[in-house]
């Protein structure tokens, strides 16, 4: 596995660890994405509709494309999040009606891993 590959590994590890911390359960998988299990749709779509407001990238989704009762919340995680991306998700997670929430976990604007894009760019020129 590349350096990329074990970084998204470490960042997807991290968001789930961080996501079962805070209280969701979140759906083993072997992707990159992190089904966090809200139970009902309308608490779902409230929420990724609020995570979206603070700059958090969530889709919600329910009933009929998953059981009734398990509404969830899909964030994906990347090679080009840092720590701070990881970091915001869990506080936005955790305590979404914070309006100053995105002064609390400050974090710069993605794309925020130049150094990995520069890398990226260099393989694909190779």
């Amino acid at each position: 596995c590349s350096e990329n590959c074990e970084y998204l590994r470490s960042n997807v590890a991290s968001a789930r660890k961080g996501i079962a911390e805070v209280g969701f359960d979140v759906l083993e998988s072997p992707t990159a994405i992190c089904p966090i299990i809200v139970g009902e749709t309308a608490t779902a779509i409230a929420m990724s509709n609020e995570l979206l407001e603070k700059g958090v990238f969530a889709i919600g989704f329910g009933y009929p494309v998953v059981p009734e009762a398990t509404a969830r919340i899909r964030v994906q995680i990347s090679a080009a999040h840092e720590q701070e991306h990881i970091d915001r998700l869990l506080w936005q997670v955790r305590f979404p009606n914070n309006s100053n929430s995105n002064s609390v976990v400050p974090i710069p604007e993605l794309p925020c891993a130049t150094r990995r894009q520069n890398r990226w760019s260099e393989h694909r020129e190779r």
